[in-house]
């Protein structure tokens, strides 16, 4: 699978790319630079919740 990428809020063009990542307040702080025209933007990323999901299991019928 593709990972996704953004595209940049100021030229809507280019792709921002990760330039630097740091650890902050139980998360991650990513700080992001466009391709295309160099803007930057600052992300932080934190861990809110935790999804569980049971497996399905499938029985064989006689």
């Amino acid at each position: 699978m593709k990972p996704l990428s953004l595209h940049c809020i100021a030229c809507g063009k280019g792709k921002l790319i990760t330039v630097d990542s740091r650890p902050c307040h139980g998360g991650i702080r990513r700080r992001k630079e466009c391709t295309r025209c160099g803007y930057r933007v600052t992300t932080i990323e934190k861990v809110v919740g935790e999804i569980r999901q049971r497996r399905k299991r499938v029985r064989e019928v006689a």
